[in-house]
């Protein structure tokens, strides 16, 4: 035998085992989307596929980014025009697009046009600020 030593855990250290357990079993389950019919995703297939690292590209897909992610979004862009300049924030990733920022950047305008306007679609609905309510309509 090469000398291998079990320990017994104290009656503390099983009991703070037990409390964490118990612990993590009590915390409630992260949101989660409630299907309304509206899709979450969309894919746009490329006229002109790519290859990039041994990939090849033969398609984009886009799906509608959380707020979280989409404000981390942000402050990556922030930093990457404050640390190399104007234009900086389009080598970032977008983590809701299939393709990273240097294929994305690559496509063949028709394709890139055609994401742009998928991505149009899903922010579009949200880019406009709120109707005010108490407003007489026109």
């Amino acid at each position: 035998m090469t000398g291998n030593v079990t320990k017994a855990l104290s009656r503390e250290e099983i009991e703070a085992i037990e409390a964490k357990k118990a612990a993590e079993a009590a915390r409630p389950a992260p949101p989660a989307f409630v299907d309304n019919g509206k899709p979450r995703s969309i894919t746009v297939p490329l006229d002109w596929p790519m290859t990039y690292n041994g990939v090849v590209y033969k398609e984009v897909v886009i799906r509608r980014p959380q707020l979280a992610e989409w404000r981390q979004y942000l402050r990556d862009c922030a930093d990457a025009v404050a640390e190399r300049g104007l234009g900086a924030d389009d080598d970032v990733d977008q983590p809701w697009v299939s393709v990273p920022a240097v294929v994305y950047n690559a496509l063949d305008t028709k394709d890139g046009l055609k994401v742009d306007a998928a991505q149009d679609g899903f922010f579009g609905e949200s880019s406009s600020a709120p109707e005010d309510e108490s407003s007489p309509s026109p």
